[in-house]
């Protein structure tokens, strides 16, 4: 029972990831469609800068 079980929840998964991929190849393909100036207007950028710097004691 449990081994059908995870066979079936490996199925979902995956057909889930499919389905995603397909959805992304689609949406890079409209993208790659639209005018330039189309496409800066309806871009949004996302920029997240992160600093990690690390100090020793006594500096």
């Amino acid at each position: 029972m449990r081994a059908q079980a995870s066979q079936y929840l490996n199925e979902i998964i995956s057909l889930t990831i499919m389905l995603l991929l397909g959805l992304a190849l689609v949406a890079g393909q409209a993208e790659a469609l639209m005018p330039a100036e189309t496409a800066a207007a309806d871009s949004h950028i996302l920029a997240i800068d992160i600093d990690v710097s690390f100090r020793h004691k006594g500096e």
